[in-house]
């Protein structure tokens, strides 16, 4: 199979999507991020490239000028963090210019912003996250157990979901305070949350994907076929997209039913699923960035 081939989409089981659009960066990716509202994407790879993709795959912004860019996170206020160097934290524009930046005694591990760009969190190797408002100021400093790898911010509510790599996931609001916390006894891989934060995903390999509710109730498991590392949701619960260390990818319902499922060409390093559910953004770590549609 040509590493461009989109065959794979429709050798698999189920209805078939066909690609919106599609590029690949100069290197491989490093860093992902798609605005819900706005379905812009800002892309970081290995070769120093930090790019603007507007919703119909055009760039619309590329930048040379940070160097070792990864842990990128965009909003739909067109305001995006990247991680620079392993552990300065820069804040920049539409036009991908620097607006302020942070250094950090220690790695960033991850980074998130709010919706409408009013908030920037950054994860740290020494097991804190530090939450900076719009124009620099620190408003939060909190420190976990183990490391975070995984965090993200609630749409509609000021909190922030964290996890590390394996012991927990939790919530907390925007001053640091915990709200709850909850033992995962497994590897976590990735999370995802509905727009109001009542539903949340963990994909934790070979437990399947965890399924808590808005207080940190743990409700049910997605038992999928192979073991889930990579997990994206609508934002309401109605598709959930799913990739696996195996190598496959599936998109179901949120009852679990299989809509379409196939075997990927490449590693899998972000989903990105749409507000409305009609469409899934895979994000290969070649590169390369591939827009799936199914209409509604």
């Amino acid at each position: 199979m040509s590493e461009y081939s989109n065959d794979w989409l429709t050798s698999g089981r189920g209805r078939s999507p066909r690609v919106a659009w599609s590029f690949s960066t100069d290197g491989p990716l490093t860093g992902f991020s798609q605005s819900r509202e706005t379905g812009e994407s800002l892309v970081a790879d290995a070769a120093g490239g930090l790019t603007l993709v507007d919703r119909t795959g055009r760039i619309v912004a590329l930048s040379r000028g940070f160097h070792h860019p990864a842990h990128v996170a965009w909003s739909d206020a067109g305001l995006g963090a990247v991680a620079v160097d392993g552990s300065r934290l820069c804040v920049v524009d539409g036009k991908l210019k620097e607006i302020w930046k942070v250094d950090f005694a220690t790695e960033i591990l991850g980074v998130a912003v709010t919706p409408h760009g009013g908030h920037v969190a950054a994860a740290l190797a020494d097991s804190t996250v530090a939450v900076h408002d719009r124009n620099a100021n620190r408003v939060a400093r909190f420190t976990k157990s183990r490391p975070v790898h995984h965090l993200e911010f609630v749409v509609a509510r000021p909190e922030i979901l964290v996890a590390a790599d394996y012991g927990f996931v939790a919530r907390h609001r925007l001053d640091g305070d915990q709200t709850w916390e909850e033992a995962v006894l497994s590897n976590t891989g990735d999370l995802t949350t509905t727009g109001d934060g009542e539903r949340l995903l963990v994909a934790a390999f070979n437990r399947g994907i965890l399924v808590y509710g808005g207080g940190g109730q743990a409700r049910a498991t997605f038992a999928i076929e192979g073991t889930p590392f990579r997990v994206s949701m609508s934002y309401e619960p109605k598709v959930v997209a799913a990739a696996t260390v195996e190598g496959h990818l599936y998109w179901m319902t949120f009852e679990g039913q299989l809509r379409w499922g196939a075997e990927v060409p490449e590693d899998v390093a972000t989903l990105v699923t749409s507000p409305l559910g009609d469409g899934l953004t895979v994000a290969f770590e070649s590169g390369r960035v591939t827009k799936l549609t199914w209409g509604l």
